[in-house]
């Protein structure tokens, strides 16, 4: 009974590859339980790098898996190979693709640009409280000349409150886009909260993208040393 309600499910899930399909429902049924459809042998450039089907491990270096259960249900299957600085490659594979997928694939996992330009600190994304050594006057005029070091815009100004934000600098790599900004605010009683924004998207986004980004824990090295200065200096 269960073997017939399988099938029964398989039919209904195929019949909707389109009527241009060369497999006959029966052929495509007997092939994904052999093996021979839907199942592929995915390789990478790196031993120790995952492979991953939809975010599931499936094995290191090398995996075989059968993408059929996956595809009868009428969802694409998605298949991705991870290492740690490098770019994330994948390929995805849709039930249309059945008949069509191949025997062997090799993802080529390329080191990520973005992460050799940059460095992980836990001070990306978060309020830092310094205290003036300074005036405010004197404060205000170091600070800017130091953001326009790095940062050849400032967006909003406003010495009355003590607000600076700069514009967002974006920077594209194979991974994607990384955008950074600043944002220097009154803390009372003589501090500055100092703030360096860093956020990565898909490749492909634009810098206005702002669903798109997410806060990344690195800082590209160009901008790394401004914090440091920003302490010393005020």
């Amino acid at each position: 009974m269960k073997k017939c309600l399988t099938i029964i499910f398989l039919i209904l899930s195929f019949s909707s590859f389109g009527q241009n399909e060369k497999l006959s429902l029966w052929e495509a049924y007997k092939l994904s339980i052999t093996g021979k459809l839907g199942n592929i042998s995915v390789t990478t450039n790196y031993s120790d790098s995952k492979i991953m089907v939809d975010n599931n491990s499936v094995g290191n270096g090398v995996a075989n898996v059968n993408l059929s259960p996956i595809l009868f249900s009428g969802k694409c299957a998605k298949i991705s190979a991870y290492k740690e600085g490098f770019y994330v490659k994948e390929v995805e594979f849709c039930p249309n693709d059945i008949a069509k997928i191949p025997k062997k694939i090799f993802l080529e996992l390329e080191k990520d640009a973005a992460v050799d330009a940059s460095v992980q600190t836990d001070i990306a994304n978060v309020d830092l409280v310094i205290s003036l050594k300074k005036s405010q006057d004197d404060s205000w005029k170091e600070i800017n000349a130091i953001l326009l070091n790095y940062i050849d815009a400032i967006e909003t100004s406003d010495k009355s409150i003590f607000y600076v934000r700069t514009a967002w600098v974006a920077q594209n790599f194979n991974s994607g886009i990384v955008r950074t900004r600043m944002i220097i605010k009154s803390a009372g009683n003589d501090q500055l909260s100092i703030k360096i924004i860093s956020e990565l998207a898909s490749p492909g986004s634009t810098v206005k993208d702002d669903e798109k980004f997410i806060a990344w824990d690195r800082v590209l090295r160009k901008y790394a040393p401004i914090i440091a200065e920003l302490q010393s200096r005020m």
